[in-house]
């Protein structure tokens, strides 16, 4: 029996779809290659153990994504506290702001643990953080967590921040595709409580309104506030930076040039 030559790349054939599919393959391995490479040295900046500064002000910026800056599927990161120093340094402030976002955390059980441990983290490393910046509650309400709960776990947080000697700027929390206008959800209902957290008590804490400051566009026609957003929840560096911006214009006015 005569045996027929098949060419051993039949089931890879070049047609166009399957050249598409091919160059998609490559593009979703480099990525993923470039994002664990980014990740591995995101994670060697951020060790505790590393951390060193000579600044006069240390500023922390704590949460979770927003913090992070995450972009493009959390292939790429772009944290508004990059913004933040270049400010600060660039207008005659000594700061260094340690950026310590952890993407897909909540607050009650995620953010509750981890920031006492940070802070005795810099506290073994000799810094003593000016100030704390705060962002969190975003996955928390997106698991259905009570409004009230989740600022009870922030009040804790700004607790452990005033006990470490740090003052703390409490951010609300942004807005998303899901926010409706003038609609009262749980997320209003979380940023009116974060709102009056000076007033009841806790006067070392700031508020800083960004939910007002940077909302969510609510028309395809706002091209400028497009922009600034990458997807239905997280910002692009364009977003991000727009927020280093807003949290400067606060801080400058309580910060003392050196």
């Amino acid at each position: 029996m005569r045996l027929q030559r098949v060419p051993y790349c039949l089931p890879f054939r070049a047609t166009r779809r399957n050249r598409h599919i091919f160059m998609w393959l490559i593009t979703a391995l480099l990525g993923l290659f470039g994002s664990t490479a980014q990740w591995v040295s995101r994670m060697a900046s951020k060790s505790g153990s590393l951390e060193t500064s000579d600044a006069k002000y240390n500023i922390l910026a704590f949460g979770d994504s927003l913090t992070e800056g995450y972009y493009n599927y959390g292939i790429h990161f772009h944290p508004y506290s990059n913004k933040l120093e270049e400010l600060l340094n660039s207008n005659g402030y000594s700061a260094k702001v340690h950026e310590r976002g952890n993407s897909g955390e909540r607050v009650m059980g995620g953010m509750e643990r981890r920031l006492p441990q940070l802070l005795h983290q810099f506290e073994r490393n000799g810094i003593r953080l000016n100030w704390v910046i705060v962002l969190g509650g975003t996955n928390d309400l997106g698991y259905g967590a009570d409004p009230n709960s989740v600022y009870a776990g922030l009040q804790s947080l700004y607790a452990a921040c005033h006990s470490h000697g740090a003052r703390v700027l409490a951010l609300t929390v942004l807005q998303n595709a899901g926010s409706n206008g003038d609609l009262i959800d749980d997320r209003t209902r979380l940023n009116d409580l974060i709102r009056g957290t000076p007033a009841g008590g806790q006067d070392y804490v700031t508020v800083l309104d960004v939910e007002r400051q940077l909302p969510y566009p609510r028309s395809r026609e706002d091209a400028q506030a497009l922009a600034l957003w990458d997807d239905m929840l997280h910002l692009t560096p364009a977003g991000y930076d727009a927020l280093g911006q807003i949290v400067y214009d606060t801080l400058k006015g309580m910060l003392k040039e050196k």
